[in-house]
């Protein structure tokens, strides 16, 4: 059977191809590549969504991100709370989520259920701030559903995750011809946006081989592990396919 993370993903991949209009496809990734997605995007068209711009093409409006829950507060009241949390990715990196019980409000019901120390999967809506007083832009996720899943549904969602980065650094690489209007709107935008000739693949293929070595189980998923060097190949337990030397 397939897992939570797996048939959640494809689920609001269905949804998003049948109810584009209405709803955005929540994108599996992973915390690094998603804080340093500072630079937005509005369409011109009718009831676009705010999109957030990676460095390396993802475009996002909604994700699905997973990893181990570290801390939940409450900065509202018991009347109107207003939860933040952190998650720590299997990479160790941090996501920043938020539920307010006005505008989140099972968001806020879901995270109120939740402890410090649990692994969970969280769907929500992308959003960024820069203070007036600073030049620092902060990503936070709005909280539309978060729940609590086994280790091993965290890495399958990680999996995911790594192969959606995966394929678009090969299209960095490799120029693959046959692109979606997505990917092909998401690279044009980062481009534009972060004003670069060349995308910064070498930290994000270390992010992937990171991630790879997390999975492979040569470094605990709870020990928030430092991203090494990349050696130029991946290392894969049993259960994960390697790259072709093609996809390399």
């Amino acid at each position: 059977p397939s897992s939570a993370a797996s048939d959640v993903y494809k689920r609001q991949q269905r949804w998003g191809c049948k109810m584009a209009q209405i709803r955005e496809p929540a994108v599996p990734i992973f915390a690094k590549e998603l804080s340093k997605a500072i630079e937005s995007h509005v369409e011109d068209r009718e009831y676009s969504p705010t999109y957030q711009i990676s460095e390396v093409g993802a475009k996002l409006s909604r994700v699905l991100v997973g990893g181990m829950l570290t801390t939940v507060e409450n900065h509202g009241s018991e009347e109107e709370p207003n939860y933040r949390a952190q998650i720590a990715d299997p990479t160790g990196s941090f996501y920043y989520v938020n539920a307010n019980q006005q505008w989140q409000p099972e968001g806020a019901v879901d995270l109120s259920q939740l402890e410090s120390t649990e692994s969970v999967l969280c769907v929500g809506r992308v959003r960024s701030f820069t203070p007036e007083d600073g030049d620092k832009t902060y990503i936070s996720i709005s909280v539309e559903s978060i729940r609590s899943v086994s280790e091993n549904e965290i890495n399958q969602w990680a999996l995911v995750a790594c192969q959606n980065l995966f394929r678009r650094l090969s299209i960095v690489k490799e120029d693959i011809d046959k692109l979606g209007p997505r990917e092909e709107s998401g690279f044009d935008l980062s481009k534009q946006l972060y004003s670069i000739d060349e995308f910064p693949t070498n930290e994000y293929t270390e992010l992937l081989y990171g991630a790879l070595q997390t999975l492979a189980g040569a470094k605990s998923f709870s020990s928030a592990p430092k991203v090494e060097e990349f050696s130029g190949s991946f290392e894969t337990a049993s259960d994960i396919e390697k790259p072709s030397s093609e996809d390399q």
